[in-house]
């Protein structure tokens, strides 16, 4: 019996590309594999998987890879997906640790082969269970995400022009907002003074629940988000905001004054397109809005901004 999924296999490897391609097709429906590192992004923008299985030797590699896609995906960086990491005997503590920390969901024991083969196709089977059960129960937990998905449902009973004891106000296209969340209130004087003669709107929340009163009040076109809140910090909060249907297409930025693999790896695996680290320059701040704010699936992706300097 084949099972309904779609599963994209990433390797550098042809071999264990076509391996794992002729093991997993056996039980699911569609399994493609992308083997050139330059087509890992624009490969899983096509396949757009369910489960995606990183098939490196080293465990590096796939972290690496991984975070990669990340930037560059619209589709990963933005849709719900499972990833399944296999990994060699002498990389298990460490594949262990990477899923302990939540940049991985699974990983399978797979060098060498045919140590536990058949656990790959059960570690698919669980995680499309865990998906469809998280779509069919609701993701939204927590107040925050409730709030989330009410600020998302109230909005679009405005747009269908139902009444609602609060309206919500939707910002205009030509007039974009762009909101800033931050508890730092030097950094939202630095925000506005960056801003100022850009011709877009800002709003500054010093707390989650500051925004997401903002947020009830119409739909912004870009947020940027500091990385350490007090209350919820911004990788928690990205999640939550990316939990509402409204809100899921918004590009978030993350703003962060640590350049490190694990803060860049956990803001794009929660919804994150994009991260800068302070101080950023304002002319580097000014082009990753613009680029994000007109981006499209074709447009090129760019390297994320790391060159600290004072705003101007």
């Amino acid at each position: 019996m084949i099972t309904t999924a779609r599963v994209l296999i990433i390797s550098d490897s042809s071999t264990d590309s076509e391996m794992l391609t002729e093991l997993v097709s056996a039980e699911f429906s569609t399994v493609e594999s992308s083997t050139d590192p330059d087509r890992y992004p624009r490969d899983v923008d096509r396949n757009r998987p369910e489960i995606l299985v990183l098939a490196f030797r080293a465990t590096s590699a796939a972290e690496r890879h991984y975070l990669g896609i990340l930037r560059h995906s619209q589709y990963a960086s933005r849709q719900p997906h499972r990833t399944v990491l296999l990994c060699t005997k002498e990389d298990i503590n460490e594949a262990y640790h990477l899923c302990r920390k939540q940049y991985f969901d699974d990983y399978v024991l797979f060098w060498p082969i045919g140590h536990d083969a058949p656990r790959l196709k059960m570690s698919i089977y669980q995680a499309l269970s865990q998906m469809r059960a998280a779509a069919a129960h609701g993701a939204h937990t927590g107040v925050f995400a409730v709030r989330a998905h009410s600020t998302s449902e109230r909005a679009e009973r405005h747009e269908h022009g139902d009444r609602d004891d609060e309206p919500v106000i939707v910002a205009p296209v030509s007039d974009p907002l762009i909101v800033l969340i931050d508890d730092d209130a030097f950094q939202h004087k630095i925000f506005k003074r960056a801003l100022a003669e850009s011709g877009w709107r800002t709003a500054g929340a010093h707390s989650a629940e500051e925004a997401f009163e903002i947020l009830e009040r119409e739909c912004p076109a870009a947020i940027l988000m500091d990385f350490d809140m007090p209350d919820v910090n911004g990788v928690e909060m990205t999640r939550r905001l990316k939990s509402a249907e409204r809100l899921r297409d918004v590009p978030i930025i993350m703003l962060t004054g640590h350049s490190t693999r694990e803060i860049a790896f956990e803001s794009l695996n929660a919804g994150a397109v994009d991260f800068i680290v302070k101080p950023f320059r304002r002319e580097a701040l000014l082009e990753r809005i613009r680029h994000h704010l007109s981006r499209s699936s074709s447009a090129p992706p760019l390297v994320p901004e790391t060159t600290a300097g004072e705003v101007s």
